[in-house]
C-alpha cells in the first residue's frame, strides 16, 4: 500500500527543512521528525543528513526520492483505470439496433423478465443492418443483432438465437409479382433475386449455390453491399425482386414483402465481443437462461 509519510517526504525535500515544511503543511516540527524517522525504519536506511541549517538527502535518499515520482505515477495510474472500471460497470449497456433489426421481439423478451429490466440499456443507432462493427470503439454497441451463419466473419464475437425469421422477396410496387398473395418457386423463373452479401457472405453464399444448382432458371446476385435504404432504391429503380425476411413488412414503402412457398429460415439473434465487460456478459447470460427456458 502506498505510504502516506512519502507526501511528507517530498515536502521536506522541497523545504529543505523540517522547520519550513512544518509551515507549509501544518504540522509540528516533531510530527514531522517522528514521519520521516518512522519511514526511514520502515525504508531500513537514512534518507536525511540532519543539521544545524536543514536537511539534505544522502545517497539513498536521492536514489528514494527518484523511486518516490515513479511510485506516485503508478499508483494515479491504478486509481484511474479502477475507478474506470467501476465506471464502465455501472454504465448502461449499448444496445446497437437499425432499421432491420428485430427489434420487436427482442424488447418483448426484455419485458417478460424482471431480471432483464433491471438493466440499464442505452440504443445506439447501426447505419447498417444486423451486424456488430467489433472494431469501433468505446462509444460503439456492446451488442447488436446478427444472422447465426455470418458469426464467424466477425472474429472474437459469439452469438445467441432467439428468433427464427422466413425468408421472403420483396417485390417493386408495379412489378408484374406485387399483385400476388404468396409467390411460388415457378413465379420466381425467369427473374434476378437481388441479394446483398455484405455482413451476411456465409448464407448469401449457400443459398446462392443452392438456388442456382436447383433452380438454375432463377438468376441471383449477390454484390458486396449491405441491406440498406439505399440498396433497396436501387432494386425498385432497375425493378429487381430484393430477398428479404418476414419481418421487414414495413421497411419501405416502394416494396411489397412477400411469402414464398420454400423452407428458407433465417436465425436471428444477439452478437457481442467475448472479451465484453462482466456487465454485459451477465445480460447476456440472463436472457439465455430465459430464451432457452421450457415453455411451460
Amino acid at each position: 500500500m502506498y505510504n502516506h509519510y512519502i507526501d511528507t517526504f517530498l515536502v521536506v525535500v522541497a523545504c529543505g527543512s523540517f522547520h519550513k515544511a512544518s509551515e507549509l503543511i501544518h504540522l509540528s516540527s516533531t510530527g514531522i521528525q517522528k514521519q520521516m524517522s518512522a519511514l526511514e525504519k520502515s525504508v531500513g536506511v537514512s534518507l536525511f543528513e540532519r543539521g544545524k541549517k536543514g536537511s539534505t538527502l544522502t545517497g539513498h535518499g536521492k536514489m528514494f526520492l527518484q523511486e518516490c515520482h515513479r511510485l506516485i505515477d503508478v499508483s494515479e495510474d491504478i486509481l484511474q483505470k479502477t475507478r474506470g472500471l467501476a465506471d464502465s460497470e455501472s454504465a448502461p449497456i449499448r444496445i446497437g439496433t437499425s432499421l432491420l433489426s428485430p427489434i420487436e421481439e427482442f424488447n418483448r423478451i426484455c419485458r417478460s423478465s424482471a431480471s432483464l429490466q433491471s438493466y440499464a440499456m442505452q440504443m445506439i443507432s447501426l447505419e447498417h443492418e444486423l451486424n456488430l462493427d467489433v472494431s469501433t470503439g468505446a462509444e460503439s454497441a456492446e451488442i447488436s443483432f446478427g444472422i447465426e451463419p455470418n458469426i464467424g466473419a466477425f472474429d472474437g464475437t459469439d452469438f445467441l438465437p432467439f428468433t427464427k425469421y422466413h425468408l421472403t422477396c420483396a417485390v417493386p410496387v408495379g412489378h408484374p409479382l406485387s399483385q400476388k398473395d404468396r409467390l411460388t418457386i415457378s413465379d420466381l423463373e425467369g427473374e434476378t433475386l437481388y441479394f446483398p452479401s455484405r455482413g451476411n457472405p456465409r448464407f448469401a453464399m449457400a443459398f446462392s449455390s443452392i438456388m442456382r444448382k436447383e433452380h438454375p432458371e432463377i438468376k441471383i446476385v449477390s454484390p458486396s453491399v449491405y441491406y440498406d435504404l439505399k440498396s433497396m432504391n436501387r432494386c425498385i429503380e432497375e425493378k429487381r425482386i430484393v430477398l428479404f425476411l418476414d419481418c421487414w413488412n414495413n421497411i419501405h414503402p416502394g416494396l411489397v414483402n412477400l411469402p414464398v412457398e420454400w423452407d428458407w429460415t433465417v436465425p436471428c439473434g444477439l452478437i457481442w465481443k467475448k472479451d465484453a465487460r462482466k456487465k454485459v456478459l451477465d445480460f447476456i447470460e440472463d436472457f439465455r437462461s430465459i430464451v432457452t427456458s421450457p415453455v411451460t
